[in-house]
């Protein structure tokens, strides 16, 4: 991508801590950069992915705005334990964020075993917000 844009623009959803990116990161960094794309807000998934965006966005600062939360499917597959202690930390690490995000809620059938305890943990994250 040759051509620069002049506009300042924030992709509000992203998720450059994705392992799956390590490989292309600054490829796609560097494209964003090349279209204008100055911020990317990520999209906060659990623990693991908070670590990984802390890292990223001490590689590109000013660029790379954190994003924590506990996602659906993270509460889905984490024991009521590690969910607590998961709040716990994030409780603590939430001040270093931009924004709580990414975390909602998802009752379709496939996730009923965690729907309670997925409002649970969007309630107490909504607090954290207060």
């Amino acid at each position: 991508m040759s051509q620069k844009y002049s506009k300042n623009w924030m992709d509000s959803h992203s998720h450059l801590a994705d392992p799956r990116l390590d490989q292309r990161r600054a490829e796609i960094i560097q494209a964003s950069r090349d279209l204008g794309i100055s911020q990317s807000l990520q999209g906060g998934v659990g623990p693991e992915d908070w670590l990984r965006q802390k890292k990223i966005a001490a590689e590109y600062p000013g660029e790379i705005l954190m994003c924590f939360c506990l996602h659906p499917y993270w509460v889905d597959e984490h024991s009521e334990d590690e969910c607590d202690a998961a709040l716990d930390l994030l409780a603590k690490e939430i001040r270093q964020a931009s924004a709580l995000g990414e975390l909602g809620l998802d009752l379709r059938p496939q996730y009923e075993k965690s729907h309670i305890r997925q409002v649970d943990a969007f309630v107490k994250q909504l607090e954290l917000a207060e």
